[in-house]
């Protein structure tokens, strides 16, 4: 199941990673596209954006209720389930994202033409405001709860469990960390600077010409901190895990790419990638917490 739930993160992933050519074109030459393109490129970004940050948490639920609740993953009926919680995902995100489709447009509000919500004039404010919090609510809080709690409880089982190998717990445990400390990093920051820019245009920070400039220029960087997660996401939830290395190597192996003599170094007894435990639970362990 985690296997079909990171399948998706991927493809969530590959397709934020696509329209970020366009945000690149507009920040150079302003938006070229024209409206209809804004609107589906912004929500597409939006869509997918969301997603991935929502399937992580699957992932963390995924793995709580494999190790807490030792509950079986593999039945037939399980991972049509599977599908249909991601299709749900999506769903949501897209439903989500109907602001996006409706108020995003091609404007010059400051000179140059750009992709962005254009509000009447008097609700922008609170439309702003709504959608910011919604954003801090949905797309961070939620998940990172959802992470943490899951998490927080797999460390308390694994810790009193006694069917689990030392080594094997230390990996689990390193794997969390990077996990956890990965989500924590990248969006922490983001959605700090985020909260701050929100109170100075309610009014609780003073405005100034300076902040506001240092404040786009934080979240201009924060914000690619946030995206550069995605880059990651194959780093922690797949290169981490022994099962999927062996299987790439197995991969290399069939196709040429390395030889007999490397994979079978890498696959004798007694070697990493050939370590796997016979429980369900060792196996989600192995597959990358």
């Amino acid at each position: 199941m985690t296997d079909t739930y990171i399948l998706y993160l991927a493809f969530a992933d590959i397709l934020l990673v696509a329209s970020l050519p366009f945000w690149a074109v507009e920040t150079v030459k302003g938006w070229v596209f024209g409206s209809i393109a804004c609107k589906i490129i912004g929500a597409m970004f939006n869509i997918n954006f969301n997603s991935g940050i929502y399937l992580l948490g699957c992932i963390s639920f995924n793995r709580y209720l494999s190790i807490v609740h030792a509950v079986q993953m593999y039945k037939k009926r399980r991972s049509l389930s599977v599908h249909i919680n991601c299709l749900v995902v999506w769903l949501l995100c897209f439903l989500l994202a109907i602001p996006d489709f409706i108020y995003l447009t091609e404007s010059h509000p400051s000179g140059a033409l750009k992709c962005h919500y254009d509000f009447n004039a008097d609700t922008a404010k609170a439309w702003m405001v709504g959608l910011r919090f919604f954003y801090h609510i949905t797309s961070f809080l939620a998940p990172m709860t959802i992470m943490f709690y899951c998490y927080i409880m797999i460390i308390k089982t694994l810790h009193g469990s006694h069917n689990i190998q030392k080594n094997k717990e230390r990996r689990a445990m390193k794997v969390i960390v990077m996990v956890v400390s990965a989500f924590f990093i990248c969006w922490v920051p983001y959605n700090v600077v985020l909260f701050i820019d929100t109170l100075q245009r309610l009014g609780v920070i003073a405005r100034s010409c300076i902040i506001e400039f240092r404040l786009d220029i934080a979240i201009s960087v924060t914000s690619n901190l946030g995206y550069f997660h995605c880059c990651l996401n194959p780093f922690v939830y797949a290169f981490a895990g022994v099962k999927f290395r062996r299987n790439l190597l197995q991969i290399f192996s069939a196709i040429g790419c390395i030889s007999p003599k490397t994979m079978k170094k890498y696959t004798k007894p007694g070697s990493k990638l050939s370590t796997m435990t016979l429980s369900e639970s060792g196996d989600t362990l192995n597959s990358g917490i």
